[in-house]
């Protein structure tokens, strides 16, 4: 991951998904605390792209949740970044790079997660009927047609 290709967006998201994970006791840092920050995140446009879909970001979050609280507890220690979520990245900067974007944005992160190999995310996505698809066509609906280029 290069943090210099990351939006300001997505490095408040990744910091706040670490302290979700500490705050919890979880060992690891996964796809799912960065998509609870995500949803929850001021100023954010990913309930936005997500009610545009037609799936209500609540119902997002309450699935989001349910599988957060599944998580195994831990004590003590630094949180580090899930192989998963780590995938999860490098996917969202394939996304970013055949989009012609310069930053990794919060969006590209949403785009990937349809396809998450770690499962949880994928599975909840296809229970709310969200696809990469169309994702990106409600990317493109949201906030237009032009790439990123800045990190703000």
């Amino acid at each position: 991951m290069q943090p210099d290709k990351l939006t300001v967006k997505t490095r408040e998201a990744l910091g706040t998904a670490s302290d979700l994970a500490r705050r919890a006791h979880h060992a690891e840092v996964t796809p799912l605390h960065l998509f609870k920050a995500l949803i929850e995140q001021e100023g954010g446009i990913i309930p936005l792209i997500i009610e545009s879909l037609g799936a209500p970001p609540a119902k997002l979050a309450e699935a989001v949740e349910g599988e957060v609280r599944k998580l195994p507890t831990v004590e003590g220690g630094d949180r580090h970044f899930s192989r998963e979520l780590t995938r999860l990245i490098e996917d969202s900067m394939g996304h970013m790079e055949r989009l012609g974007d310069r930053f990794l944005s919060t969006e590209h992160l949403l785009l990937a997660a349809p396809s998450d190999r770690s499962g949880a995310m994928s599975g909840i996505c296809r229970r709310l009927g969200i696809s990469a698809a169309g994702v990106e066509a409600a990317m493109k609906r949201v906030r237009g047609e032009g790439p990123v280029e800045s990190e703000d």
